[in-house]
């Protein structure tokens, strides 16, 4: 320290000849504000819903298992039917899957289950159901459009006809064969007295001549209709026949109009089974193929066939679930067997 003459002392001068420099004061610091602890509430804990049981491989195996039995068991019952039972069989059928398959499903869900694998199968029971609806819509449509006259006759059994007069006038009228199924059979005989009748007819000899054969053939126009039946046309050995009208659309070649599962209307076809060109759809047992279902070959020669058309003309409105055949006796006259008819 240095002493001056006025007795005060002063602190020394820095080098450099600076006064020394004040101390600087401490800033002063706002006092801290006391902040309130927030507390945080606890996230909220998301609880999984538990996942629903599905139906469970036991079940499906056994709703599977009983649909496809149950198909099976139509398609081996299909072959014994004719087309209106086999639709109505089939249409019971898909209502019956598509009921039980509703059922097992809905009572999943109200006891907290999934369906699970029986999804699929819903899905195809419903779109066999949408065809065979389809099916049951066209096949009604079909049976409206068919004409209903003549007279009816009872086919259930099995019977013989065309052996009166009465009933021959019936058949030139028209005459429909209803039955409950398609093995129901009407065997219409033309070879008896009634029928016959002495004439000459016009044909074509080997060399395009023409010139006159005797016959005793039946020269008529029948109508017949069949309807869930089979109308079995019997005419003496190599007659000349065909169907449809008289000087309008006439079929020959062909031996019959119908079948099983089709329905005809007018010689046009819908259905499974088309007309047979000489060609049986079945199986049929017989010695004598006159009794067959060959008739259809003699009206492959020229020299038989007559100049103005076929002696016999068998108009055919339509069939539904049934058949009309011509099938030819034997030259020694002689009915045929049942088992021999077409079939």
């Amino acid at each position: 320290m240095m002493h001056h003459d006025d007795g005060t002392e002063r602190p020394p001068a820095q080098s450099g000849g600076r006064p020394p420099a004040a101390e600087p004061q401490a800033a002063a610091m706002p006092p801290a504000e006391s902040v309130a602890a927030v507390p945080r509430l606890p996230r909220p804990v998301r609880s999984k819903a538990a996942r629903r049981r599905p139906a469970g491989k036991p079940l499906v195996a056994t709703v599977v298992g009983l649909v496809t039995a149950s198909a099976l068991a139509m398609l081996l019952m299909a072959p014994s039917l004719s087309l209106t039972p086999l639709i109505r069989l089939s249409t019971f059928w898909i209502a019956g899957v598509c009921l039980t398959l509703g059922t097992v499903i809905l009572t999943l869900g109200l006891m907290g289950r999934r369906s699970g694998g029986l999804m699929p199968l819903a899905w195809l029971a419903a779109f066999a159901a949408g065809g065979i609806l389809l099916v049951d819509v066209s096949y009604a449509f079909l049976l409206d459009t068919v004409a209903e006259s003549g007279v009816i006759e009872q086919a259930s059994g099995g019977r013989t006809y065309g052996v009166t007069k009465l009933q021959r006038q019936r058949l030139r009228s028209g005459v429909r064969f209803v039955g409950s199924r398609y093995d129901d059979i009407v065997t219409i005989d033309l070879t008896g007295d009634v029928w016959r009748k002495q004439h000459n007819v016009a044909v074509y000899d080997e060399d395009g001549n023409e010139t006159l054969r005797n016959s005793t053939c039946p020269v008529e126009q029948l109508r017949i209709t069949a309807r869930q039946s089979r109308v079995i046309i019997t005419v003496p050995y190599g007659c000349t026949f065909g169907f449809g009208e008289r000087d309008e659309y006439v079929l020959t070649g062909a031996n019959s109009i119908g079948g099983r599962y089709g329905i005809s209307r007018n010689l046009s076809e819908f259905g499974v089974t088309d007309l047979r060109w000489g060609i049986h759809d079945g199986t049929f047992s017989s010695d004598d193929a006159l009794c067959g279902n060959d008739a259809s070959g003699m009206m492959m020669s020229n020299a038989n066939t007559p100049v103005n058309g076929p002696e016999l003309m068998i108009d055919v409105p339509y069939t539904v679930d049934g058949q009309v055949a011509v099938r030819y006796a034997p030259e020694e006259v002689r009915p045929c067997p049942v088992e021999w008819v077409i079939r």
